[in-house]
């Protein structure tokens, strides 16, 4: 984890309040995994206070740069937007338990809400590059509109097969994307070798959790918590979980301990 000023090579709106930010650093690159995320400081004074906590979209050890995707839901991503080329963002970084493969496996199912997909898309990308054939791997992608559908273009460039969905039905599916899963994983004969990777709304997540725990599959979720310190001392993500097979119920920190955890581990409420 290290903390340091990094250079924006660009922070491009692709969607109406959507944001995509390019960053030029050796050593975060060299040494994030999918799933871990970035805690940055979008002011230089102490307004507002808080980082804001961002899940790497991509991640180039090759070129030396990583990526965030972020929405405009308040001050801090206010403010994070209208920073510009060449100026340097204050980071630390990279931060948590990122995703990881259980081999061997059938189909990879990467099921992804708004900007949920910044992670898994990220993953997407490593088992490319670690030479998991393309077929293997089905990414579900949901949206509010035709509008907030953002990812979609890249998603289709790494010829991997892409189902979308948005709730206005102005793209794809008309409805929510966990109906996609539940569709695909009825059509399945033999799926007991798959693995589900989720990120979005905790909403969605519990019922992915659901569909994976009916299913039998491996499932694992990385959680979208508001986050204090970024480093578990001040205990503001804590998440409700339990181990496997037991009842007894702790706690744990999201930004340490996860934001990836297994989708069976979390107490849902």
């Amino acid at each position: 984890m290290h903390h340091k000023k990094i250079k924006i090579l660009a922070n491009i709106e692709i969607a109406p309040a959507y944001y995509r930010m390019i960053l030029k650093d050796l050593e975060i690159s060299n040494e994030a995994l999918p799933g871990q995320f970035i805690h940055v400081r979008v002011s230089d004074d102490l307004h507002p206070l808080l980082r804001r906590p961002f899940s790497l979209y991509r991640i180039s050890k090759e070129d030396q740069f990583i990526e965030i995707l972020y929405q405009i839901v308040g001050q801090g991503t206010l403010l994070l937007s209208k920073k510009r080329r060449d100026e340097y963002l204050d980071v630390i970084g990279p931060i948590g338990r990122g995703f990881w493969l259980e081999k061997p496996t059938q189909e990879v199912l990467l099921v992804a809400g708004g900007v949920g997909i910044a992670p898994l898309f990220a993953l997407a990308e490593k088992l490319l590059k670690e030479d998991l054939p393309s077929h293997k791997i089905i990414f579900f992608l949901g949206a509010k509109s035709k509008d907030s559908l953002i990812g979609l273009d890249e998603l289709r460039n790494l010829g991997i097969k892409v189902e979308v969905t948005t709730k206005d039905g102005s793209v794809g599916y008309d409805g929510v994307v966990s109906t996609l899963l539940k569709i695909h994983l009825s059509q399945k004969k033999v799926i007991s070798k798959s693995q589900i990777f989720s990120c979005g709304p905790l909403p969605m997540l519990k019922v992915v959790s659901q569909i994976a725990a009916k299913h039998n599959l491996p499932c694992q979720v990385s959680l979208e918590e508001r986050m204090g310190c970024g480093i578990g001392a001040c205990l503001g993500c804590v998440v409700k979980v339990r181990e496997k097979g037991s009842s007894a119920e702790d706690y744990e920190r999201v930004c340490v301990n996860g934001p990836v955890f297994n989708a069976d581990e979390v107490v849902w409420e």
